[in-house]
Formats: structure tokens, C-alpha cells, sequence
């Protein structure tokens, strides 16, 4: 039997990590920690890497648990693509479908992928996701720690999705819109009936995290229009008006209140706080619960990646 694995998720945002170390043998999480950065760290990789070792080695519980960690959507490209069922080679009809999203060449690229739900039409939908190579030799050399072995390199929307599909079974059916917001980026999310179908992402200024008051609010009125946009443009990708549509928020700005304020004005759906422990077992102790109750929306990423072996062994 396989022996059961202690998981840290590691959600390594540019301007906050977010580190989830769950205990498979306990079946709970053990850790809940948050790494603030200043920009020009990103500048400085070699520095940027030891203090992120360092943290990982103060907060985690396991003697040597393994890392699952995860990119930025900003450094992927992700598209749902349609091809003939009956084809032989579908990793070269992948690729050819994608060298029309690219920039650079196919070379440049790491490809991963998955087939959609089935359909009545003769072609199959497959969701890609092309990584760039070099931002994943990046990401590597970043955490490597022969202490703390990275395991698994995923997409952080893919994360946040597996932490909603975990903690909301009640939603299998109907349409859900996540909204990922990041002090960087935002990613919106569409799932259908449990599965992952597509995404877009609006970068932030990097004058948010420290521009005044007026031009803050100028910026989250601006984006909270575009993400409006965007939804409502994306629900046309769809044969049928979807049922059931659920609109749910995770990553730093969950908890910002000028911009959930500002996000539930213009949507016309419901917005509801991605609360990531929901369905997760964590020590029963005070100061977890109020840990747990700040930081459950902003820590849906790592959680998702610690998920990534629930169960195992």
C-alpha cells in the first residue's frame, strides 16, 4: 500500500502566497499561511527563492511533505477545441488547433489536456491548456528544495475549480461562474454541470496595490464593467440559456470590500464567497476557526493544489 502523502499547495501569486498543507494521513489541514511580497522581489529570482524556502520550511507541519504548486494564468494560454472523433493522432490535431492561439512557436509549449463532456455533434470538445516552458522552468527553479520536492505543477484556475467542485457538491448541475481576483489578475471561470469549460483573465495595473483612494476606485469600477462584459459574453458560447447559474468569488479581493461591493452592483447574479474549507477538516481550535473564516475565499488556489492526492494511498 502506498504510503499516505502530506500535501503543501502552494499558490505563488506575485504580490501574496498562499501556502495549504493538508495531511492525508489525518485526512485535514494542518497549515494556513500567507506570504506578503513586494513587487521588485519577482526581479530578483535567487533572493525570491530562498526567502520562499525559508517560509516553507518554517510553516510546515510534515517532516518532509511534498509540494504541489501552480502557475499563473497569465503564462498560459487555455482554449476549448473541437476535434473529429474518429481521429487517430489527437495530440497533433491538439497542436494544430492551437498553433492558431500562439505566438510562438509550438516548441515553446508544454500541452495538457482533457475531453470535455460528450456532445451530440461528430466532433469531440477537449479543453488545452499550452503552458510556456520557460515560465515553468521558472516556477521550478523558484521552489526547488530537495526538502520539499515539487510534485505536480498545475494552473492556478484549475485549482481554484477543484477547491469549488470539492466544498460544492450541491452545485453539480447548472452553470457556475467563478471569479478568481488576485491584487494582479482576475480569472473568470465558466463550469457547466461539474466541469471545467472555459476562462479569460483581465490583468490588473501594477498601480493597484498602491495607487490612492479616487484611482483605486476608478480602477475597480473599471474592471468590475469588464468582467460584466466578459461573462455576459462568454453565456453566448452556450447552445441554451444555462440553468441554475451560480456566481462565486475567490483570491485576495474576496475579501476586499470596496471591490465585492463594487462586483455584486454590476453582476446580475448573486455573488457568493468561495468558502474553501467548507468541506475540509481542520484542527478544532479557536485560532484556526478565526483563521479559517478570514482567509477561506483568498486560499481557494492552494487548498485546490493540497487536493490534488486527497485520498491517496
Amino acid at each position: 500500500m502506498a504510503k499516505k502523502k502530506d500535501i503543501i499547495g502552494l499558490d505563488l501569486g506575485h504580490s501574496v502566497v498562499k501556502l495549504v498543507e493538508y495531511s492525508s494521513k489525518k485526512k485535514q489541514v494542518t497549515t494556513i499561511a500567507k506570504l506578503f511580497l513586494e513587487s521588485t522581489e519577482w526581479d530578483n529570482e535567487i533572493s525570491l527563492s530562498s526567502k520562499l524556502q525559508a517560509w516553507m520550511e518554517e510553516k510546515k507541519q510534515a517532516a518532509a511533505p511534498e509540494v504541489v504548486s501552480s502557475i499563473s494564468a497569465r503564462h498560459a494560454i487555455i482554449k476549448p477545441v473541437f476535434v473529429a472523433r474518429d481521429e487517430k493522432n489527437i495530440s497533433d490535431a491538439i497542436r494544430f488547433e492551437m498553433e492558431h492561439y500562439l505566438s510562438s512557436p509550438l516548441e515553446d509549449f508544454a500541452f495538457s489536456w482533457q475531453t470535455l463532456a460528450d456532445s451530440k455533434t461528430q466532433n469531440q470538445k477537449i479543453l488545452v491548456a499550452a503552458y510556456r516552458k520557460s515560465e515553468i522552468n521558472r516556477y521550478k527553479a523558484l521552489i526547488h528544495n530537495r526538502n520539499l520536492p515539487l510534485t505536480v505543477l498545475d494552473i492556478d484556475v484549475f485549482a481554484a475549480f477543484n477547491a469549488f467542485i470539492t466544498n460544492y457538491p450541491e452545485y453539480a448541475n447548472g452553470l457556475q461562474y467563478i471569479i478568481k481576483a488576485d491584487l494582479d489578475l482576475i480569472s473568470g471561470i465558466y463550469c457547466q454541470d461539474g466541469q471545467f469549460h472555459d476562462t479569460h483573465n483581465i490583468p490588473l495595473p501594477d498601480s493597484f496595490i498602491t495607487a490612492e483612494d479616487k484611482e483605486r476606485g476608478h480602477i475597480i469600477s473599471e474592471t468590475c464593467q469588464q468582467i460584466k462584459t466578459l461573462y455576459e459574453n462568454g453565456l453566448k458560447s452556450f447552445e441554451d440559456s444555462p440553468a441554475n447559474q451560480k456566481f462565486i468569488i475567490c483570491g485576495d479581493l474576496a475579501t476586499d470590500e470596496e471591490f465585492a461591493q463594487a462586483l455584486d452592483a454590476v453582476m446580475p447574479l448573486e455573488m457568493e464567497k468561495l468558502n474553501a474549507f467548507k468541506e475540509v477538516e481542520f484542527p478544532h481550535d479557536p485560532e484556526y476557526a478565526d483563521k479559517v473564516l478570514e482567509t477561506a475565499p483568498q486560499c481557494a488556489t492552494a487548498l485546490g493544489l493540497a487536493l490534488r492526492y486527497k485520498g491517496d494511498g
